[in-house]
């Protein structure tokens, strides 16, 4: 009887130290320039494409093939560093945007020229 009242302590006792670890674990926020998105406006001749990854790493691609490599923060507001082995035109540039997220609408405008790039999210 004793070893029994034992066993039901410490199961009671897993059970509640599970179930405070559980509710403790804090769901991972998603955000909402994560993915790929496809441009739009203006209106290209061929398909851009810039992607952005939960890791702060993303990609710019025209034509399915790889322009730039990116390091990007921020969610409003955003900072896009551009890296190309291929010496593009933004090789080595940070440009600063205002991003919104509206549905499956991305809309960023260069915060010194107010260039304006809207993409639709790709989904897969």
């Amino acid at each position: 009887m004793k070893r029994f009242k034992i066993r039901a302590m410490l199961i009671a006792t897993l059970m509640i130290t599970a179930y405070s670890c559980a509710d403790s674990v804090k769901k991972q926020e998603i955000n909402p320039l994560w993915g790929m998105w496809v441009q739009n406006f203006p209106q290209t001749s061929t398909k851009n494409e810039i992607m952005f990854n939960d890791d702060s790493t993303g990609f710019v691609f025209n034509v399915d093939t790889l322009v730039y490599e990116t390091q990007w923060k921020g969610e409003n507001e955003i900072e896009i560093q551009y890296k190309s082995n291929n010496n593009a035109t933004l090789n080595g540039y940070t440009i600063k945007y205002k991003a919104e997220v509206v549905e499956d609408t991305l809309t960023l405008q260069e915060e010194i020229s107010g260039k304006l790039t809207r993409y639709i999210r790709i989904r897969q």
